[in-house]
């Protein structure tokens, strides 16, 4: 006790923030739950044949085989296959593991497309959506706690720049909702920068994780299809010899949902400018089509 009193008043006294010492707190405790949950998964030994998986499979062949041990144990351990699923895409996100999310979106698309009927879409999209979201505050929230600094060294003029684009859509929470489902969606702007710069910027933390599930979708929408697609091909069959149909109905679709905040964070900034010109207008005096005489 004495221990635990004397570390509270160093607390007290160091100028430490409670709200940042609950934040890390609740973080900390989170990364505990993973690992505790993620320890007790069965082990894929504990199926028959599981000792024999191929973690490296380079034919179709060895492809198929750990296909069927995989479906195996999610028929066995269905549920504690997706929790542990959830931990790995969670760490795998929260520490911008590179390509993580595809091949998470692509291996739960293959496994659970055919536990139920659009399995892809009834649990492996909400299920990676969910994932990454999560994963992407866990990663804001490291980086809240512990390299705003070294982000700030490290990336100045992008940092700059973000805060500047996220400063002038602050007037409206959809407008700074809509601007980084956009810079999400958009293939020049890293997922990873995104979730360590954010905290630098006056967005609050539930706008960030709103975007995060509207600006993944697309991509896991393209994503869970092809795994799903992959489940059901037979060796020397291509990807595209059935589902050519399917595949460009998903491209225009996702395409769509990239498009819309793309336009409405657009028209949000011409209403804004609008706004301002009357703004200006009224004050001095004049009709805003003068300026234009």
């Amino acid at each position: 006790f004495s221990r635990v009193s004397h570390f509270s008043q160093q607390i007290a006294t160091s100028g430490v923030e409670p709200s940042k010492i609950l934040i890390f707190t609740i973080f900390a405790s989170v990364i505990a739950i993973l690992l505790v949950i993620g320890s007790t998964i069965p082990p894929l030994s504990s199926i028959d044949g599981g000792d024999k998986f191929i973690w490296k499979p380079s034919s179709a062949k060895e492809f198929e085989f750990d296909k069927s041990l995989l479906i195996k144990y999610r028929d066995v351990h269905s549920f504690r296959l997706l929790i542990g699923m959830g931990v790995l895409y969670i760490l795998c996100q929260t520490f911008c593991v590179p390509g993580s999310g595809t091949s998470m979106n692509v291996l739960g698309g293959l496994i659970w497309s055919e536990y139920v009927d659009y399995g892809e879409y009834l649990i492996a999209l909400p299920f990676c959506l969910t994932c990454i979201s999560t994963g992407a505050t866990m990663c804001y929230l490291l980086s809240f706690l512990t390299a705003r600094e070294l982000v700030t060294r490290s990336f100045p003029e992008k940092v700059q720049w973000l805060r500047k684009k996220i400063g002038e859509s602050t007037q409206k929470a959809w407008s700074a909702i809509l601007l980084l489902t956009s810079l999400r969606m958009s293939p020049v702007v890293p997922a990873y920068f995104l979730n360590i710069a954010a905290p630098l910027t006056p967005v609050p933390i539930w706008q960030f994780w709103v975007s995060s599930i509207l600006g993944s979708t697309p991509h896991a929408i393209l994503t869970v299809k092809a795994g799903a697609t992959i489940s059901h091909l037979k060796p020397g069959e291509s990807v595209l010899e059935h589902n050519k149909g399917n595949f460009l109905f998903l491209l225009v679709f996702a395409f769509g949902l990239i498009a819309i905040p793309l336009y409405l964070n657009r028209r949000s900034k011409a209403e804004a400018a609008a706004g301002s010109t009357k703004e200006f207008a009224g004050k001095s005096g004049m009709h805003p089509m003068d300026s234009k005489v």
